[in-house]
């Protein structure tokens, strides 16, 4: 598992107005579902209002998605419950998914009983969206405009999983794959309102109130909107958002580790 270094310093993050009707101006068109009303839609992208700073402390963050072979082999140690990719018999190179919030962090909490120099966790919500936008705001991980050939999403037409490194030629700010599309990402945060935002009563707030589980990046079997960096998505009840996923990030535990690490 390779680990990328993700400057700290401070990071604008979020959506302004503007951005907000010009992704509803793109999208609202092309939505995956007929039954999604632009109202609806606006509702999704206005919990990324407003955009605002924060401040970001340097952190590592795993280049790839887990892949089923990672998987497997903590299913094999473990005993865990097998997710549904490994079921299916996907690629050992493809992403990992149908993985709950809890068996992500279940893996994480092992990897660092193996390692004797780090701990490894799931990123927060504001360093996935440090890393998928970098210092310059951008729309997506690998640029300001949608591509359909730079990731893995709805309207690419591959209709399944990607090797982890199938995308290495369309990386994201500092280097990493597949922020955008292939397996959603859990993020080690919860659903909390934006300083100056509002209160967004749609169907995840009528499910779970406030307090839910945040997911990133979209997905191979989701549109291009669900892949900006800025989108903000939850544990949705449908079989297009099973595709669940996930990359660590690796903490040194101790300071004089922490060149022999890197040199």
């Amino acid at each position: 598992m390779n680990f990328l270094k993700v400057p700290g310093g401070f990071y604008r993050i979020g959506t302004t107005k503007e951005g907000l009707n010009r992704c509803v101006s793109q999208w609202r068109q092309r939505l995956i579902n007929p039954c999604y009303s632009e109202a609806d839609f606006r509702d999704w992208i206005s919990k990324e209002c407003p955009a605002h700073e924060v401040e970001v402390p340097t952190f590592y963050l795993s280049e790839t998605l887990i892949s089923n072979k990672e998987a497997e082999i903590f299913v094999e140690a473990t005993g865990s419950k097998r997710p549904e990719s490994l079921s299916n018999g996907d690629p050992e190179d493809h992403p990992v998914w149908g993985v709950s919030l809890e068996w992500a962090k279940s893996y994480a909490s092992w990897l660092s009983l193996r390692d004797s120099k780090a701990n490894y966790r799931l990123p927060r919500e504001e360093e996935w969206e440090a890393a998928a936008r970098g210092f310059d705001f951008r729309e997506y991980p690998y640029g300001e405009s949608f591509n359909s050939k730079c990731a893995n999403t709805k309207e690419s037409g591959i209709g399944s999983t990607t090797p982890i490194r199938f995308f290495k030629d369309f990386p994201g700010p500092f280097g990493h794959l597949d922020l955008a599309g292939n397996v959603e990402e859990w993020a080690d945060s919860f659903y909390t309102i934006y300083e100056g935002g509002e209160v967004v009563k749609d169907d995840l707030f009528e499910r779970f109130g406030v307090d839910y589980p945040i997911l990133r990046g979209g997905s191979f079997a989701c549109g291009g909107d669900l892949s900006r960096g800025a989108r903000r998505h939850g544990p949705f009840p449908d079989p297009l958002f099973r595709y669940t996923g996930f990359r660590l990030v690796r903490e040194f535990r101790y300071a004089d580790t922490y060149c022999d690490w890197v040199r």
